[in-house]
């Protein structure tokens, strides 16, 4: 073996008992040997390195044990047979001969030659060898062409060579930069080592407003949260940090508005400038977010200062109520029969364990009195006393100091409920009778019969007669 290929075996249909010839064995052993090289025949050759489209063949031309050639009749001369190569159907494609004869002697070379736009490749030697064996010929072919690449470290573009790399297979294509804000229009192509150049346009220009699309083809509107002032190429710009994501795009930065989080601090032109976030636990209502009077507290929260004239500070929760320190303080409660139990708030004064003694905000409890007793302030035990206890932002609504616990406004105030409605229901049944019996007569007096009295003197006559012409004309007009 010599470069991964088989030399020929010698043919098994040579003439049986015919003995091959000193000289002819002495040409055949020193051709091999050329062949092979200095390594042997188990040596490392050269073409295990060969590229994987490598050429390298053993191409037989003819025939020695009965004279048939491919590419002619095998000679015999002084320098032993001949490879006949006048026919080009040996070639490796893409490859002119070179500087190959028509025969080769055996053990002899040339070089071929690439056609135009084409490289040669070689493995070991590189070359066409002739090996004449003991029973054909064969061409040993060590080269091949490919096609030529483009190079182009030396190619001038407009904006470096993008995504090409500087050797340009052929029949590849890649696109070099363009200048800032042209549009690709062809790629680079490479073919046999021919620069087909690519092309850009300049940029498309679209109006206020608008912008090109991906493909620089036509003008679309701002996408949202930008802007364009000017007619050009241009993208749209961006509104400032902290806009609104999702508000509309326009032709200047007036139309940027800011989210729920802050207010917009706009140019004299009304540009937005940059949005100021809102205090915490904050937040701009509705569609007025122009200065920080327009930041309202959220839900649960209460503004400092409370006086909405004045700028907001900051948001904070209600505070809760101390009852503990309310009930102390006004000596409302205790043991003896006359004071107020803890009712209901009992829970907000438990021991240590269960409660600190506060009450949440807008929270309520109430106070109670023994049974047969109820609240009454000071002697006045006709005023009603609310016993509830109301917690506003830290602050207790509940009974005045000095309430108590009395039998007397228990049963005092429904005594004298019983016995206003019982003077009301009086004092309304003798307006019943009243109006019925005033009805009645006005009924009588409407009914009676009244009979006019009887006319006297001339008065009486002339009014008689009036009336008796009257009558007759009446009959007489009927």
């Amino acid at each position: 073996k010599h470069r991964g290929v088989d030399i020929a075996q010698p043919a098994a249909r040579a003439p049986t008992g015919c003995a091959m010839s000193q000289r002819r064995l002495a040409r055949m052993t020193a051709a091999a040997f050329a062949l092979l090289g200095p390594t042997g025949a188990t040596g490392n050759s050269s073409s295990s390195s060969a590229p994987s489209n490598s050429s390298t063949t053993l191409l037989p031309t003819s025939d020695l044990a009965t004279n048939e050639t491919l590419g002619g009749p095998v000679e015999d001369d002084e320098e032993g047979e001949v490879c006949d190569v006048s026919l080009d159907d040996w070639l490796p494609a893409n490859a002119t001969r070179g500087n190959c004869p028509l025969r080769l002697t055996n053990g002899s070379s040339c070089q071929t030659s690439c056609a135009e736009g084409y490289v040669e490749g070689v493995v070991g030697g590189g070359g066409v060898t002739c090996f004449v064996g003991s029973a054909n010929a064969s061409l040993l072919i060590d080269t091949w062409c490919d096609p030529m690449p483009c190079n182009l470290s030396n190619y001038t573009v407009f904006d470096g060579l993008g995504d090409c790399p500087e050797l340009l297979p052929s029949g590849s294509s890649c696109m070099p930069g363009c200048f800032p804000d042209f549009v690709p229009v062809r790629p680079m192509s490479c073919y046999l080592g021919n620069i087909t150049a690519h092309m850009c346009r300049p940029p498309l220009t679209c109006p206020p407003g608008r912008q090109r699309d991906l493909n620089g083809t036509s003008c679309e509107p701002c996408p949202l949260a930008t802007y364009k002032a000017e007619h050009g190429s241009g993208l749209c710009e961006p509104c400032p940090d902290s806009a609104d994501p999702y508000g509309p795009g326009g032709t200047s930065a007036g139309i940027c508005q800011c989210n729920l989080s802050g207010w917009a601090n706009r140019t004299s032109t009304g540009d937005l400038f940059n949005c100021v976030p809102c205090p915490n636990n904050s937040r701009v209502d509705g569609y007025r977010r122009d200065s920080i009077q327009d930041c309202e507290c959220l839900h649960g929260f209460l503004r400092e200062p409370p006086d909405k004239a004045s700028t907001l500070e900051y948001c904070r929760r209600p505070r809760p109520c101390n009852v503990v320190e309310y009930l102390q303080l006004y000596n409302l409660t205790g043991d003896e029969p006359h004071k107020l139990k803890l009712g209901s708030c009992e829970e907000y004064v438990g021991d240590e364990n269960t409660s600190d003694g506060t009450m949440p905000d807008s929270s309520d409890c109430k106070l109670s009195c023994m049974p047969g007793t109820s609240p009454q302030f000071q002697s006045d035990f006709f005023k009603a006393v609310d016993p509830h206890l109301r917690c506003e932002d830290g602050l207790i609504d509940g009974p005045p100091p000095s309430t108590w616990c009395s039998e007397t406004s228990f049963q005092i105030p429904p005594l004298i409920f019983l016995a206003t409605v019982t003077l009301a229901s009086f004092w309304a049944g003798c307006r019943l009778e009243y109006r019925q019996y005033t009805f009645e007569k006005a009924c009588v007096q409407a009914l009676q019969l009244r009979v006019p009295p009887a006319p006297h003197g001339a008065a009486a006559a002339a009014n008689g007669a009036r009336s008796s012409n009257s009558v007759r004309s009446k009959f007489k007009v009927a």
